[in-house]
This record gives structure tokens, sequence and C-alpha cells, in this order.
């Protein structure tokens, strides 16, 4: 196909970081390509961006596709293949680095994916979010139904839930990070692209993702409690109503006129 095009500058281990047709997030670019018959990609010589075009690889040309639905069927089954190889599949939208006019960022790009940072290295970071759900989730739901004998949280309940999921997932983003800080400074000295590249692996972007939406649900919960927690006057009118009624009031006379 043409979005396997490995011609001067395209060839290699890691060809599919240099190829929009193996990025999940560039379908138009991909199918484009493929009902073409021809590759159209970007190569850096001296600095210099070049536009590469090519209809055929060793003399064979690419035969075309003119149904869409073939298309994408030929390009669903192309990934699949490529998902379950060495070096798997591209984030997306990380070949698009690779065409920005910024070395750094096209090496990084190329580093990270080289690293083994891909579509399989995010699906399995997922894992320990899964686990902190269900173990957190399990505990709290499983205490409700023994102490209530319901697994329906009260309020209360609730909130805790957040807490214990935010406090949960705060300590394995701790461990990812660090793991990640102390890859970096043991990587290379001083810290370059590679050895940042090399840290990045080890991110866990699900767990952080996580933490930030876990720590909304429980701000919102604060607020929460505090628009309704009773006001100072309102605790004040609460304890001083059984004092004002008409019996209080006879009784609090009768004994003034006893003590005088």
């Amino acid at each position: 196909m043409a979005i396997d095009y490995m011609g001067p500058g395209f060839g290699g281990k890691l060809h599919r970081a240099r190829s929009a047709g193996h990025d999940i997030g560039r379908p138009f670019e991909a199918l484009r390509q493929i009902r073409a018959g021809e590759f159209r990609g970007f190569r850096w010589v001296d600095g210099a961006k070049t536009e590469v075009r090519a209809d055929r690889l060793l003399g064979e040309r690419y035969k075309p596709v003119t149904d869409l639905g073939e298309a994408i069927v030929l390009w669903g089954k192309h990934l699949l293949v490529d998902f379950i190889g060495d070096t798997n599949l591209p984030l997306p939208g990380w070949t698009k680095l690779y065409e920005l006019d910024n070395r750094y960022l096209r090496k990084f790009a190329h580093e990270t994916y080289g690293n083994g940072v891909n579509l399989r290295s995010i699906a399995t970071s997922t894992l320990p979010v899964l686990t902190t759900e269900i173990i957190i989730r399990t505990h709290v739901h499983g205490r409700a139904m023994i102490t209530r004998r319901s697994a329906e949280l009260e309020p209360g309940e609730a909130a805790l839930r957040a807490e214990l999921l935010l406090a949960g997932h705060a300590l394995v983003g701790a461990a990812s990070l660090g793991k990640a800080v102390s890859t970096a400074v043991t990587a290379a000295s001083p810290i370059g692209v590679v050895a940042q590249a090399k840290a990045f692996r080890h991110i866990n972007w699900p767990t952080l993702l996580k933490i930030a939406t876990t720590s909304l649900d429980v701000a919102q919960d604060a607020r929460t409690r505090r628009s309704t927690a009773a006001g100072w006057d309102d605790l004040l009118a609460h304890e001083a109503a059984p004092w004002q009624l008409d019996e209080a009031m006879a009784l609090d006379a009768a004994v003034r006129d006893i003590q005088q």
C-alpha cells in the first residue's frame, strides 16, 4: 500500500512515525493516499522541508482504490496487522510533529516512538487506572452493603469514594512521575532530547488525566458541602428556638419570682 512507502528518508524500523497513513489521528490523509495510490510525505534535508510523492516502489505501482468503503476496510486491516508488530503504531497526531518546522519536536517524536511510546503502551498504562477504580469502588460499595444492606451510596459515602479515588490515583501518578524523573536524570547529563524521550515513556498519562477529573469531583463535593451547611444565624435560631416558646418564657418568669 502507498502508506507503506519506504524509499529514501522513509525506511527503517521506525518508518511509521514518518508516515501519516499509520496515524489514526489523520484518517483523511491516510485514506487519500490509499485511494489515490500515491504516498505523500515530507523529509528534511539540511533543515529544509521537502515534499515527497511516490506512486510506485521498486518499479511496481501502488494500486489505487476508488471505493471509499474498500479503502477504509483495507486501512483498518493494515493498522490491525501493524498494531501487533514490534513497533506498534504511533500516537494520534504523532506523525504531524515530524512535519513541523522545529527540529527538537521532530527528534522528540522520533525518539519517543523509538523508545516504546505507542498506542499499545498507552493502552497498557490504563490498567493501573482500572485496578485502582475496581479496588476502591468495591471497598466503598461493599462496606455500604454490609452496614446498611444497600450498595447505593449516600452523599457522604459518595464524597468519601471520590477522595479515596483521588488518593489512590495520586499515588500511582506520583510513582510514574518519580520513575520518569529518575530515568531522565540517569539517562544523560546534561538532560537532552534522548533522555527526555526515555523518561516520557514512564509517565502514566491516563492516570494523570484521571487525577485531574477526580480532583474536579472532590472540589465539587467540597463546594456542595459548604453551600448546604447551616450558617451561624441558622444555628443560633435553631438553638434559641426552644427557649422562645411561651411555656419556656413562663417557666423562666416563675423561676425569677421564686429567686426574688
